[in-house]
């Protein structure tokens, strides 16, 4: 099922709080500000829970992975393969949430 919401429900959150209020009509800028507010918050609760999952989100492997990788002194890579949930998560947040810190700041 976290498949599902990180390909369609976050991207469509996302566009809903990459709207630019600054064209907005003033008499709809209210009404817009509240459903951007609304869909940052829905956002940010959902990928808060899904970081926070091991099951869904394993942004350096796996226990396992992890202890083999100290025994050997060696470091593991950020899982940005889309096939996987923390893939798919990880570019989400580098290319479509991080680029937008500034004009949500």
């Amino acid at each position: 099922m976290h498949e599902s919401i990180v390909t369609y429900l976050l991207p469509v959150l996302l566009s809903k709080v990459n709207i630019d209020i600054s064209s907005t009509d003033s008499s709809l800028l209210a009404q817009a500000s509240e459903s951007r507010f609304v869909s940052l918050k829905i956002l940010t609760d959902i990928l808060v829970y899904l970081i926070g999952e091991d099951a869904v989100y394993q942004p350096y492997g796996s226990k396992e992975e992890k202890a083999k990788a100290a025994e050997k002194q060696q470091t593991i890579a950020m899982n940005l393969d889309p096939n996987t949930s923390t893939g798919r998560l990880n570019l989400f947040l580098q290319q479509g949430l991080m680029p937008l810190i500034n004009q949500l700041m």
